[in-house]
């Protein structure tokens, strides 16, 4: 089960990565629109979680990249949080942005509960 968790979770955090630059017009919805140079973050953005999530899949750098997902994860927390008050696409059903606020918490508990090496 353990290793199906980091599976998946490496494979989405990749997917998100690369959707970044498939699909920029989305993300860059979601961005405030007071950030400077959001194009640029957006690239940034994605190409940290591509390396990240190539980072996860491999044991020995699992743990360095899992503490930089779970710091990621809380910053896009305060975000998600953010677009609760002040939704960036008011047409989305608040219901969408509630569940991307309540995911981000058992998210980062899974991160930071499969970055550890695997107890024997």
């Amino acid at each position: 089960m353990r290793k199906i968790g980091i599976i998946l979770f490496g494979a989405f955090l990749l997917f998100a990565g690369i959707s970044h630059f498939l699909n920029p017009d989305f993300f860059l919805i979601l961005m405030p629109e007071s950030w400077p140079a959001r194009e640029w973050l957006n690239w940034i953005s994605g190409a940290a979680e591509i390396v990240l999530a190539l980072l996860w899949f491999f044991p020995s750098t699992r743990k360095q990249a899992g503490l930089v997902i779970v710091l990621m994860l809380i910053a896009f927390w305060v975000l998600h949080g953010i677009h609760l008050f002040y939704p960036p696409k008011p047409e989305w059903p608040l219901w969408a942005y509630i569940i991307r606020f309540v995911l981000q918490a058992p998210m980062i508990w899974m991160v930071w509960t499969l970055r550890k090496p695997a107890q024997k």
